[in-house]
């Protein structure tokens, strides 16, 4: 029942607030654990990114995919 330090390479993306505004940009966000956020980063750097928890016996457990798009 850890917080997920969630990170994306090779963006940074905004997190939204409840009222609809964004936080800062930033590549690593905290996700308090069996929560979920919504990241809006601009595709504008195409390829296969790997998007993770930064603790590394949740990587090793399979908390990690990639985000790819052309």
């Amino acid at each position: 029942m850890t917080p997920h330090p969630m990170h994306l390479h090779g963006h940074t993306f905004q997190v939204s607030n409840p009222d609809g505004s964004y936080r800062a940009r930033k590549d690593t966000a905290i996700v308090p654990a069996r929560r979920s956020m919504d990241a809006y980063f601009v595709t504008d750097n195409p390829g296969d990114w790997v998007t993770h928890c930064h603790n590394e016996y949740h990587m090793v457990a399979g908390m990690m995919t990639t985000v790819v798009y052309a």
